[in-house]
């Protein structure tokens, strides 16, 4: 998982450091987005933890906080890191952890020091979708190809290397899905509502904004005035 996600990190435009043997900073030269990269598996987090996951919230953000006072880290104090660091947590969970599952939500939920996301996976899933991938050299758009060519796979409980596809894309800021036709584009309220409207809606529509509406006395000699009324 670390080599895929340090790919899709340079590969959309991040700058990316180790900082220990599970962590890893992805950032932008040019925006104020940072992002600390954690890959824990079960053993790890029973380790930050001291085998209590009540205290995951605690234990996490206790790492972000001391994190952030490291060297690698505090050259981007100018650069308002405390109030724009994001941390992605990669968790390995290969066996049955509904507690520990629910203790990761409530992370997740938790904006504390930093805003979290979190990916729990299986491994086997992570073989799978490894093997799918063909072109590690444009991982991004691979990715991208392989959600729409298989978008049929989101019904079927077994395609896990499908859901961890989607999650990628998901608690990922930065990997962005391109729908297949590229078509989808935001659009304002405005816009729709000018879509809507008949011709005569969009002529008393124009009058009314060349008009100072305001400073008007009389509106009912104004409308008889612009042929508001036919």
């Amino acid at each position: 998982m670390r080599n895929i996600i340090k790919e899709i990190s340079l590969q959309s435009g991040l700058k990316y450091i180790n900082v220990d043997e599970n962590l890893d900073f992805a950032y932008y030269e040019d925006k104020d987005d940072f992002y600390l990269l954690c890959f824990y598996d079960h053993s790890d987090l029973m380790r930050i933890t001291g085998e209590n996951i009540k205290i995951l919230e605690y234990a996490l953000n206790n790492i972000v906080v001391n994190t952030k006072k490291s060297e690698t880290l505090t050259q981007f104090i100018d650069r308002n890191i405390n109030y724009n660091l994001s941390l992605i947590l990669f968790a390995a969970l290969d066996g049955d952890y509904p507690n520990l599952i629910q203790e990761l939500n409530k992370v997740e939920e938790n904006y504390i020091n930093s805003k979290k996301y979190i990916l729990p996976y299986n491994n086997d899933a992570l073989e799978v979708l490894k093997e799918k991938i063909s072109n590690t050299a444009a991982l991004v758009s691979d990715l991208n190809d392989l959600a729409i060519a298989h978008s049929d796979s989101i019904q079927e409980n077994q395609d896990k290397w499908y859901d961890l596809l989607l999650n990628l894309f998901i608690k990922i800021p930065y990997l962005n899905y391109q729908p297949a036709d590229h078509s989808l584009t935001l659009t304002t309220l405005s816009d729709s509502l000018n879509q809507a409207m008949t011709d005569r809606e969009s002529f008393l529509l124009s009058i009314i904004n060349d008009s100072n509406i305001h400073a008007i006395t009389d509106i009912e000699n104004f409308v008889n005035a612009k042929n508001m009324t036919q």
